[in-house]
Parts: C-alpha cells; structure tokens; sequence
C-alpha cells in the first residue's frame, strides 16, 4: 500500500464561498446570485437588454445590474462608485438599493453608509 502524503490546497474567500454554496441546501434566488462569478460578462449582457427596447422590463434589468455592481467578496461601495459602474442617478440607486436591503440581500455600513452584499440570503439553511 503506497503511502499517503499531505497536500495543502489555498482557496480565495471568492472560491470557498463558491465551495459553502454548492454544499448548502440554497434556494434558486441564491443559486442565481452565485452565477454573478463573472460580473462583468453579466454587466455586458444586462446593458445590452436595456438596449433593445421595451421586450424587457428596464426596472428588473437596473435593478440586477445595481446588484452586478457590489463586489462578490463583500467589500463595501460607497454610492457615488455605484453611480459609477451603472451610470445610474444616485436617486434611483437609493430605491433599488433598499429594495436589495429590504430582501436583506444587501447591507449598509452604519457609520460609513456603504453598500455591500450579504455573503448569506436570510433563510438559507446550511447542513450542519
């Protein structure tokens, strides 16, 4: 019998949160926001819906496309750097952002009044 030996594997917090997420017993929204890996591919294919017109709801696609904008890793936005990546006016980004809060999808820091997302959706059961 062939000896075993130690391996050391390092994960990013991106992919052991990929790892926590396939090992949980998540919903479909929470499996859609996992998608979000490539963001800046989302970001393209969102802008260019909103392009073609009425066949799509334009609320929705903002609205997605203010989520694309919050770092996967949880790191906070300030609002103005929101506006930046969406071009969106900071009036609008208020009320999809607390639509996302109210969800409790994102958070916003009390003291410094930035934006994250919530690494875990309320009412996700993990196995334990």
């Amino acid at each position: 019998m062939p000896k075993t030996r130690d391996i050391t594997i390092t994960l990013t917090i991106d992919q052991i949160a990929q790892v926590v997420l396939e090992s949980a017993d998540a919903g479909p929204l929470e499996r859609i926001l996992a998608g979000l890996d490539s963001v800046e591919e989302f970001r393209r294919v969102v802008l260019e819906l909103l392009d073609q017109g009425q066949e799509y709801s334009r609320p929705a696609l903002r609205s997605l496309l203010v989520l694309s904008a919050l770092p996967l890793d949880g790191a906070e936005c300030e609002l103005t750097e929101i506006a930046d990546v969406t071009g969106l006016p900071t009036s609008s980004l208020h009320r999809y952002l607390n639509t996302w809060k109210a969800l409790g999808i994102v958070e916003q820091a009390p003291q410094s009044r930035k934006y994250r997302r919530r690494r875990s959706l309320p009412g996700t059961h993990r196995r334990g």
